[in-house]
């Protein structure tokens, strides 16, 4: 299992996973993830492609994630948290509107340390390809 989990980590195309907590008490991958940025998107600030990773990773899993009350996202960014706790202080309608998507969740934001988090912050985007589907802003 840990080669799998290994494997997923190194993929050069992954944004995100959905761990299910078994009984012994381990994290096990249930559904993987990526997410293609087109040209615009690419150019995000940090911080923005943070804010907006949490906002279509959450909408991806949404259908598994359906009636769950308690689930928790894990990410080394600690800003995110601020900016969800205080959107009005945002100035960008666009990064309201993502937190106003993502605050439809109910879930605990835990920060883990980016040496805690080395497998999944070492992937990068992959760039867009043209075998790749449409996204619709249909948020």
């Amino acid at each position: 299992m840990q080669h799998l989990k290994d494997e997923i980590a190194k993929s050069p195309t992954l944004r995100f996973i959905l761990l299910q907590l078994g009984e012994d008490g381990k994290h096990y991958p249930n559904r993987i993830g990526s997410i293609t940025l087109n040209e615009v998107e690419s150019c995000y600030s940090q911080v923005k492609l943070e804010l907006y990773g949490l906002f279509r990773a959450l909408h991806a899993v949404h259908v598994y994630t359906f009636r769950i009350a308690n689930f928790t996202v894990e990410l080394d960014a600690k800003y995110v948290k601020g900016m969800i706790n205080n959107p009005d202080l945002q100035p960008n309608t666009t990064i309201n509107r993502w937190i106003a998507g993502i605050l439809l969740f109910s879930f605990k934001l835990v920060h883990v340390p980016a040496e805690k988090h080395a497998g999944l912050d070492g992937l990068s985007c992959r760039p867009w390809a043209d075998t790749d589907p449409p996204i619709l802003d249909d948020h």
